[in-house]
């Protein structure tokens, strides 16, 4: 080792270490990629490895590689399986391997500051670097630690590039451009492509780069991927084997779904979800007669499955849907587990009244999925946001969220809990899982919910010290939500205002 360079351990003790490689990323990338390549089907996806285009890519140096499919494709899961073979091979060699996943839903997260420094986290966790670079990112540790402020553009940009060009070669993989603002989208580019990585993208065709000089290839679900998928599903689901039992509809299902789903993965996982729903061979015979290859139709039969359950299932998975489809950042299991149990006529808020995320998932019919790495609830597909905005099912989420979160602030276990503990946000106790999202409720009243919630929201602050119980300053970094209530500060200020002249 040079004289000018230094092991993570000599320059910083091991928790200093682990303590900077914490705040620098907010943003989790590692256990995303474990999520999806725990749910990928084994051996699906692996045919771009010896695709022309990747090889020279990954020869090459300073190259960028754009891959771009239609939705639903399996770009997340081929970005995936580029990352852990990028990985395994290089884990000898003095290469870096650095990955983001965008999400529609992280965006307040995922600013391009944010996802450099989660890029710089990666690149540094187990990389002997040299002291210069350690040194700047100890020191950037320390201006901004103690202030609770996060690093500028600029400042994260220009460190992650000193430990860039400390690798002989580093890759970087950014999933999902298409779920991301196009001007952050520019913005993250002109940082990346000036720091000479080997980087590779995946979009929608949608996507236009003008000043990126790439190349592309087309993602879509192979044949021979998709019967894998098809193939392995039917033989895990118990309930769809004994329907079928010895009638030989196996292999239809099969040609049929790999058939429909023209290359979508997507559409493949909805047909399976929908045949895992029929109770008799009739069934599966009708639904091989009418099976739909457009993504619309499938979620048009998604919904309807949905609406012909139970009525305790339905409005279930109703509620499950406009929390999931509308919450301003993804949700724990327990943050979703409490707000559906909320009941607008109790005093109390009875955890018994929470149902059981096996349930919850299984009512939604397929739309929603639990990512068991972060154990967050999120909708199976970036469409699916769509379909449900376009649709209009749900035209009163924000005001039935905003009345769900005042109910249950008010409720009095709630209410004690709060008042009690000074640091609700760090007890020695459990804070109720939901208490931390309800400061977003203001958040929800903005636009034509504004007007209906007011009363509201003026008779919940009425209450002698709310506002201080829920609202007052913390110690430690205040949540996000908490701080983007100032999008909807007059708002706030019209409801001080008032309260101030009725008292």
């Amino acid at each position: 080792m040079s004289a000018d360079s230094l092991t993570r351990l000599e320059i910083l003790t091991k928790g200093e270490h682990t303590k900077i490689i914490e705040w620098l990323s907010l943003i989790n990338s590692f256990a995303r990629q474990a999520e999806i390549l725990r749910t990928r089907q084994p051996g699906t996806a692996e045919w771009i490895l010896g695709d022309d285009c990747f090889t020279q890519w990954e020869a090459g140096s300073g190259r960028i590689l754009w891959g771009r499919g239609i939705p639903g494709a399996g770009k997340t899961v081929l970005a995936s399986v580029v990352v852990d073979h990028l990985q395994k091979k290089n884990v000898k060699k003095n290469i870096g391997v650095a990955c983001i996943y965008l999400n529609h839903k992280e965006t307040g997260t995922q600013t391009p500051s944010n996802l450099l420094a989660s890029l710089l986290s990666q690149l540094v966790l187990d990389k002997t670097i040299a002291s210069t670079s350690a040194v700047q990112i100890q020191k950037m540790f320390q201006q901004h630690s103690p202030k609770r402020t996060r690093p500028e553009l600029a400042e994260i940009s220009e460190i992650l590039s000193l430990v860039v060009a400390e690798w002989s070669k580093v890759y970087i993989i950014v999933d999902g451009l298409d779920e991301y603002p196009v001007d952050d989208q520019k913005t993250l580019l002109e940082h990346l492509t000036a720091m000479g990585v080997c980087l590779m993208l995946t979009s929608r065709h949608n996507v236009t780069l003008p000043n990126i000089d790439a190349e592309t290839f087309d993602i879509r679900g192979t044949k021979q991927d998709i019967q894998k998928y098809v193939e392995e599903q039917i033989t895990h689901s118990s309930d769809l084997r004994s329907i079928i039992g010895s009638s030989g509809l196996s292999q239809d299902i099969i040609e049929k779904i790999v058939c429909n789903a023209d290359g979508m993965f997507l559409l493949a996982r909805l047909h399976v979800a929908s045949f895992k729903a029929c109770t008799t061979i009739a069934k599966i015979r009708e639904k091989l007669k009418n099976l739909t290859g457009d993504l619309d139709g499938a979620y048009n039969e998604a919904i309807d499955r949905i609406n012909h359950q139970h009525e305790q299932r339905k409005k279930l998975a109703l509620s499950v849907l406009t929390w999931v489809a509308n919450a301003k950042r993804l949700l724990t299991v327990p943050e979703l587990q409490n707000a559906v149990a909320v009941k607008p006529d109790a005093n109390s808020f009875d955890p018994e009244n929470c149902p059981e995320i096996s349930i919850i998932l299984t009512a939604c019919a397929g739309l929603v999925i639990v990512d068991q790495q972060s154990e967050r609830v999120r909708l199976v597909h970036a469409t699916t946001q769509k379909y449900l905005d376009d649709s209009n099912l749900f035209p009163e989420a924000h005001t039935e969220i905003t009345r769900t979160l005042l109910k249950y602030m008010a409720c009095d276990n709630i209410l004690q809990y709060a008042l009690h503990n000074q640091d609700f946000l760090f007890p020695d106790i459990e804070t109720p899982p939901l208490l931390e999202y309800s400061f977003y409720c203001l958040l929800h009243a903005v636009g034509p919910p504004e007007a209906e919630l007011r009363n509201a929201i003026v008779n919940f602050l009425e209450q002698a010290d709310m506002w201080y119980t829920f609202w007052r300053p913390q110690s430690g970094s205040p949540p996000l939500g908490l701080i983007l209530i100032g999008q909807n500060l007059l708002h706030l200020c019209w409801l001080l205002q008032h309260l101030t002249c009725r008292r």
